[in-house]
Order: C-alpha cells, then structure tokens, then sequence
C-alpha cells in the first residue's frame, strides 16, 4: 500500500482550491489515497492583520494540526502545502509538521499568479549572513534579533526600537532580494539550512535566550522555517508581524515553540542589570 498525499490549504488571506493543488501533482499520485484539509480559520484581510488575537489563532492552528493533519501524518502522508496566510501562522504549522516529512511546499507568483514551479529565469540565488560571527557566549538571560529577508528590506530601525536592549542582531539575506527570487523549491532549503544553523549557534552560545525572529518571506518559505525549528534544541524563536497600517510596525504574535508570551517570566532587576553590562562589554 503505497502512502497517502495530504494537502494542506492555508487561505488566511485569500481562497485556494483543492483543485488548484490537485493540478500541481503527478497523475499517479492522483491514483493514490489523497486527503486534503484546509485551515480556513482566522480568516484575516490582506494587510489588516493589526487586530488578529495572535495567541487565539495559534491555538487555532495547534487544534486543527492535532485533529486533522498529525493522523494523516503518522501514516506517513507525503505532505503538499499552497499557503496565503500571515507569516506567523505558516512558522506555526511548519514548526508542528517539523523536517522528518516530506513536504513539498508550493507559492504563488506575484505576477504569474501561478502556483507550480518553473524553471529558473535568474541565477540562483544567493546568501549573506551577518552578526552571527560576533555573538557572545553568556548565561545571562538576554535578547537577540533575527531577520530573514529574502524579499522586501525589513525596517532594522522599526525592530531595534522594539529590542531596544537585545545583546546582538543577525541578518540573512539574499545577495539580491526580491518578491520572486526563490524560483525553485531548492531555494527554499538553502535559505532554511542557514536559518537551522544560525538557531543552533544562537542557542549553543545563549542557553538563556531569546530569539526575536522578523521574517520577510514568501508563505512557502515561512512553512519551512518553521519546519527547523526543534522544541529541544533551540532557544525559544518569538515570531512578530508586519502591520503596515500600526504603530509600531512589528507585532509580536507568539512563542513558536508554544509557550504562552503574555506569561513570560520578566527579568529580574539584577538579570538586567548583568544583561546591560554585557551588552556594554561587547559594544
């Protein structure tokens, strides 16, 4: 008996079909056991996520993960996913899926409005990483900012102003960084393999930290970050969303690994004050 295919519709922000998906995949696999499951709820207009309870909508996802999509899963599912929901959401299901499942992931093309991949119109892509090399090795509790860009430039000074006290910030770009530039799904693994090491390094050298992650990716890229992130080895990632129409710009929108934010443990006036000579220390 050969292994399902599951699909897996996100349609946050605008409707996709199962028919749209079903057009994406080999007439064999057709032949086979096909599930499909669509995470409709929230449902949140493009660029309005300002008013999104984001820890509801995290429960949201967990449920629906654990009813719906875990059962196929531990079935052994090869798993298709068409996403257009908010970055924080697609971390949030690529973190319960996790990277021991095949995951063939798909995005649409602003232009195109395609769905499939299709051969490269550009050299591929790619990457630049900086701040990793100075990150300290301390104890203390602290903060540490992580963006990963592949498209549009995120605001450093929108997310500084938030973490006004984190200890170090990494970048992971795209040499040049655009809408499109991610053209095939190996793409997506090269960016995904740079973000997994930079979590390990950040956690390896910050047992007591926190990473603060700014994301400005296509959906299909958010669901395979999410998918390298390990409950075990990494410190906890903090995920936040662009509100264009907010003041500030970023919302934080939950722990990814789960833990409620809003319940957090607030450093101690020492732990502050030991974080604020550090910081010093390496500034």
């Amino acid at each position: 008996m050969t292994n399902p295919t599951l699909i897996i519709l996100h349609p946050t922000h605008t409707p996709i079909d199962e028919a749209t998906a079903k057009a994406l995949l080999p007439v064999e696999t057709l032949r086979g056991e096909t599930i499909c499951v669509s995470l409709d709820q929230p449902a949140i207009p493009l660029g309005d996520t300002s008013v999104v309870d984001w820890l509801e909508a995290q429960s949201g996802i967990i449920d629906s993960f654990h009813a719906s999509i875990e059962p196929a899963q531990r079935r052994g599912a090869r798993i298709v996913y068409l996403g257009a929901t908010a970055i924080p959401l697609a971390m949030q299901l690529g973190y319960l899926l996790g990277n021991w499942s095949p995951i063939q992931a798909y995005q649409c093309h602003h232009e195109t409005h395609e769905w499939a991949w299709a051969d490269r119109t550009q050299p591929a892509p790619t990457i630049t990483q900086k701040g990793l090399e100075d990150i300290p090795r301390t104890r203390v509790p602290c903060d540490v900012i992580l963006r990963v860009t592949t498209g549009p430039e995120i605001n450093v000074s929108a997310t500084e102003q938030l973490l006004p006290e984190a200890l170090s910030q990494v970048d992971i770009c795209l040499d040049l960084p655009g809408r499109d530039t991610l053209e095939r799904p190996e793409d997506l693994e090269m960016v995904a393999d740079a973000f997994e090491a930079a979590l390990d390094t950040l956690s390896d050298r910050l047992p007591q930290g926190r990473i603060h992650l700014f994301a400005a990716v296509p959906v299909a890229m958010a669901l395979k970050l999410g998918c390298r992130v390990s409950p075990t080895r990494h410190r906890p990632v903090l995920v936040y969303q662009l509100a264009a129409r907010a003041d500030p710009r970023f919302q934080l929108a939950f722990e990814l690994q789960g833990a409620a934010v809003r319940d957090r443990r607030e450093l101690s006036e020492g732990e502050r004050e030991r974080a604020a000579s550090e910081r010093a220390i390496w500034a």
